[in-house]
């Protein structure tokens, strides 16, 4: 078993790789560099890309829910649905304080739903993020996907249902909704964007530093918005529907065309794959036109 090779710390700054940036130098004049072009220690460098220092991780919104929640919304996109219903719940302004009350509020509030769906045969797509903001406290941004013709409809069973409210209280004049048309893919990332405004900004070892001075995960991602801290939530901050899981992909056979950190910036927050879906479905289609024709 060999043993493990020690760093040189002769190695000029330059020559060094992210992970060694930061070990200790033999010469001044390379310690010197280090400290002209990074700073001092991480922190210093951090907080040069605009990052705190004091940087709580647990106010942030864990990096891999972006890329999960990503993956989902390609999903439906390829299935031919675009999230286009926006709604903003304040559940704390409205008067329920407690987490695990909000939780349950949650909880009911998507088994209305499913119901609704469910009995008008729409497909149970949504989701949700959860912050807990310094002036707003506990609010939830959702997203579901509601066919152009049933916006009416779904817009009066959303207001009847947080009238009734839960545990006793209303929150009628604590949410605000929006409507877009199914093929909006556009608004549908760009409330995507602000939903995930508050995912943590840190980049992982070896994406940093970079040439292209893009040294957050909104900045190189090309987000509009953030990174706002998303408060301490002692809830699940990101909630999905089952039908846009991990298991719902691969029960489906869909294969994301590639994954997220390999997607150029500037396709990122396209409609790709909502007409990769519209091309496969048509092509489908005219193979078993020519099948039965065979026959």
């Amino acid at each position: 078993m060999q043993r493990p090779t020690e760093f040189d710390t002769s190695t000029r700054c330059a020559d060094r790789t992210p992970d060694e940036i930061w070990l200790p130098y033999d010469r001044l004049e390379d310690r010197l560099e280090r400290d002209l072009i990074y700073g001092r220690s991480p922190e210093e460098f951090e907080r040069s890309l605009g990052i705190p220092a004091e940087l709580n991780d647990l106010e942030y919104i864990p990096r891999i829910w972006l890329f999960e929640l990503y993956d989902a919304l390609r999903f439906a996109n390829y299935s031919g649905f675009v999230f286009n219903v926006e709604v903003t719940i304040n559940w704390q302004k409205a008067g329920l304080k407690h987490p695990s009350q909000i939780d349950r509020s949650f909880q009911k509030l998507t088994d209305r739903y499913r119901k609704y769906a469910s009995q008008r045969k729409i497909p149970i797509l949504y989701y949700a993020v959860f912050e807990n903001g310094r002036y707003m406290g506990y609010h939830s941004h959702m997203s579901f996907h509601v066919p152009d013709c049933r916006h009416g409809e779904f817009s009066k069973w959303l207001e009847q249902t947080l009238k009734e409210g839960f545990d006793g209280i209303s929150l009628t004049k604590f949410y605000k909704p929006k409507f877009n048309r199914n093929n909006n893919v556009l608004g549908q990332w760009l409330w995507f964007q602000y939903c995930m405004k508050g995912v943590n900004p840190r980049l992982q070892k070896g994406e940093f530093p970079r040439e292209d001075g893009k040294n957050t995960v909104h900045e190189l991602m090309m987000m509009r918005f953030g990174p706002i801290p998303a408060g301490v939530v002692e809830i699940d901050r990101v909630r999905v529907s089952r039908s846009l899981r991990a298991k719902a992909q691969r029960a489906a056979g869909y294969v994301v065309p590639e994954d997220v950190c390999d997607v150029s910036p500037y396709l990122l927050w396209s409609d790709s794959e909502y007409r990769r879906g519209i091309a496969d479905r048509q092509f489908e289609q005219l193979r078993r036109q020519r099948y039965e024709v065979i026959l």
